[in-house]
């Protein structure tokens, strides 16, 4: 998830060599992504679905990083790098909603069962021969290990809908330091020269 957001960073960060009516447009777009990404979809996650407005969102930025048209050799190269850091957002932001809908956990529960048993079992046969409270320690042990491991294995595979789900912290730092940022604009060849006419 801290890739996702991290890739929207660059963008917003590499949006400061643009010139000042493009960094304008795709840095609204970042702040807007992180806006939804916070208020619509990290709820929807939780439902295993996504969000058409973050969807949305995105082709916005995007098309504002792609129809951008470079003046300059450095400005190409900047909107390469804006390219690059694009693709990334969507590619995590896929991988993001991927994990949201897992269900490899109940289609695997039915094993992961049935080698707790067969443990299980094999423990209190092998441990049967001492004496009854080292045999009851040991079972218990070996119950409460298997018992933990599923448990983790069932959170792990609902990161979002459990009640240890991921926070996107992530993205509401972004968005802070965004926001900060975005009322600085953007220094360009076009502002010195009207500022030293003045």
């Amino acid at each position: 998830m801290n890739s996702e957001s991290t890739s929207l960073t660059e963008v917003f960060r590499l949006s400061r060599g643009l010139p000042l009516t493009t960094a304008v447009v795709v840095q609204d777009r970042c702040i807007d992504y992180c806006d939804k990404v916070i208020a619509e979809e990290w709820p929807a996650m939780k439902r295993g679905e996504s969000s058409k407005a973050v969807t949305k969102e995105y082709a916005s930025l995007s098309d504002a990083v792609v129809q951008f048209r470079p003046g300059t050799a450095g400005e190409a190269a900047l909107q390469a790098a804006l390219l690059n850091a694009t693709h990334d957002i969507g590619q995590n932001r896929g991988l993001r909603i991927v994990a949201s809908r897992s269900t490899w956990t109940r289609r695997l529960l039915p094993l992961i069962l049935t080698c707790a048993i067969v443990v299980l079992t094999c423990s209190y046969l092998y441990a049967g021969r001492g004496s009854m409270l080292l045999h009851s320690v040991l079972v218990g042990l070996v119950a409460i290990t298997l018992g933990t491991n599923i448990g983790v294995i069932f959170l792990m595979t609902r990161p979002f809908a459990s009640e240890w789900t991921i926070q996107p912290e992530g993205f509401e730092l972004d968005g802070k330091a965004m926001r900060q940022y975005r009322t600085v604009a953007p220094v360009t060849g076009t502002q010195d020269k009207s500022t030293s006419t003045r």
